[in-house]
């Protein structure tokens, strides 16, 4: 679901901070996957989150699956002591994440030469939007 459309292999995604990573997934009876999601302290600043490897089965967008995967996902970052969460999201994805708080920073990466991305953040405190320590995601 996640690597598919580009070809990509199972496991791409899996990178040096899987290990230490809060996963979440949403998951139909049968035990068919429907939605992915993955946060991971940010090295360079500890009080901040980086939300990846999120996606959606298109089948199931728009019935509000990414929507809890989102919130398990920020409700797993305050958990921790989180105060900042970023992510690049897929330019698709923007106003999804601008719905759920989210801010754009400016233009990100792009991925497999052709889906570009957005940098993005949130505050979960209440605090100022944009965190004067921001590092690229």
């Amino acid at each position: 679901m996640l690597r598919a459309p580009w070809d990509q292999p199972p496991g791409s995604e899996r990178d040096e901070l899987e290990a230490t990573a809060w996963h979440r997934l949403a998951a139909l009876a049968d035990g068919s996957v429907i939605a992915c999601g993955r946060l991971h302290r940010d090295p360079a600043a500890p009080a901040t989150g980086v939300l990846r490897y999120m996606a959606v089965d298109p089948a199931w967008r728009g019935r509000g699956v990414g929507s809890a995967l989102l919130a398990a996902l920020e409700a797993a970052a305050r958990q921790a002591g989180l105060s900042c969460l970023r992510l690049a999201a897929r330019e698709a994805a923007v106003s999804f994440y601008r719905r759920h708080g989210y801010r754009p920073l400016g233009p990100g990466h792009t991925l497999f030469g052709e889906v570009r991305h957005v940098r993005m953040q949130k505050s979960l405190t209440g605090g100022p939007e944009i965190d004067p320590d921001q590092t690229a995601v």
